[in-house]
């Protein structure tokens, strides 16, 4: 599996630039159309998968009733009317930009709101372009959740968030597996994920026109 590198920042790009007597102002720009481009390639994979995510879950539905049980939450953390509200509409708006994204109903449920979220860092407070590329296992997912949006699921849940949730991400392309050693065991208890860079690069711009317009016109295009 081969290793998939970062752009460069902004800043170490112009920095670097500058020292080779370059101009700036041009590679930037080039910058921002890979990124661009990185991320319509995003949403063209994502929306490929759709139909095929949809099969999945309707063999699921009749053929495994233990994948269909629903994951539960075994406790309530009591958080203030301001804090609960800034949560909602965080996840009402990862929910949104799943469905953006083109994954059914199933895969842009809550729980994969609080999935998506934990790969970003985005807390109920911030803003989309505040979105980072944390590298987490699926408890440091678990623990983040508890931690910053104060929902706690039960343990024996974890295997089940795996293959209804991750699967799904890293199948469409939307999340990366162990990109710190792409050669881990299967078995390893470092088994880790990322957001994918082009990923990223979309979903920070997300309740900007630019998101909706790379995600409209990849459905359009399929009309």
């Amino acid at each position: 599996m081969a290793v998939r590198k970062k752009l460069p920042g902004r800043d170490v790009l112009e920095l670097t630039v500058r020292a080779w007597g370059g101009d700036p102002a041009y590679w930037l720009t080039r910058r921002r159309e890979v990124e661009a481009a990185l991320s319509k390639a995003t949403v063209l994979r994502l929306q490929m998968t759709r139909a095929q995510g949809t099969q999945n879950s309707t063999t699921q539905d009749n053929n495994s009733p233990m994948r269909t049980r629903q994951i539960r939450r075994i406790s309530e953390i009591p958080v203030s009317s301001h804090f609960d509200a800034l949560r909602s509409q965080r996840i009402d708006d990862a929910r949104q930009a799943l469905g953006k994204m083109g994954f059914d109903s199933a895969r842009s449920s809550e729980r994969s709101a609080y999935v998506l979220l934990s790969l970003l860092n985005l807390k109920p407070e911030q803003e989309w372009k505040n979105a980072q590329m944390p590298i987490l296992r699926l408890t440091e997912m678990m623990e983040w959740i508890r931690e910053e949006y104060k929902r706690v699921y039960a343990p024996n849940t974890q295997e089940m968030m795996r293959s209804l949730i991750i699967r799904g991400f890293v199948d469409s392309g939307l999340i990366i597996q162990n990109p710190d050693n792409p050669d881990r065991p299967i078995n390893s208890s470092r088994w880790c994920y990322q957001i994918a860079q082009p990923s990223h690069a979309l979903l920070r711009s997300y309740g900007t026109p630019d998101f909706d317009r790379q995600t409209g016109e990849h459905r359009r295009s399929q009309v």
